[in-house]
């Protein structure tokens, strides 16, 4: 899911809008991460919920670089670049005990919950932050 489920994504993007797309796929992986705790022990339900949820998870990550290369034209790419793998690695390496806690406390289930709650509020900060619809005008003065 995670290989085919970017692919997908990225064409989608290039023709619906990244952001867009990645709002779409925060809030489809929250609802299979939901889900995925919910469909019980049925082996094919599990491998169908697992997949999607693999597809659309694994989906976030190249849009968002999608979107910060996209974004950040004339400026130092390789600067940008790394402080956003440093944000991001950074986050996750507090994220893991934090759900390694919840897991202890609170079991599976809360922390699948709680995975997806993080995904509708990435889709929250994505909608707010998206900036206005530009079109843009490029004038042929070579003739």
């Amino acid at each position: 899911g995670s290989v085919g489920g970017s692919l997908v994504a990225g064409h989608f993007a290039d023709r619906l809008g990244r952001s867009r797309v990645l709002v779409s796929v925060y809030l489809v992986g929250a609802a299979m991460m939901a889900l995925f705790v919910l469909v019980g022990r049925s082996l094919v339900d599990l491998l169908v919920v697992g997949a999607l949820l693999g597809a659309f998870a694994y989906s976030e990550s190249p849009l968002l670089q999608a979107i910060l290369s996209h974004g950040i034209e004339g400026a130092p790419i390789r600067a940008a670049f790394g402080l956003y793998f440093a944000i991001c690695y950074g986050v996750g390496a507090l994220w893991l005990p934090l759900l390694g806690y919840i897991i202890d406390t609170a079991g599976f289930r809360i922390a699948f919950f709680t995975m997806a709650a993080s995904f509708v509020a990435s889709a929250l900060i994505v909608l707010a932050t998206r900036p206005p619809h530009v079109v843009e005008v490029r004038l042929d003065v070579s003739r």
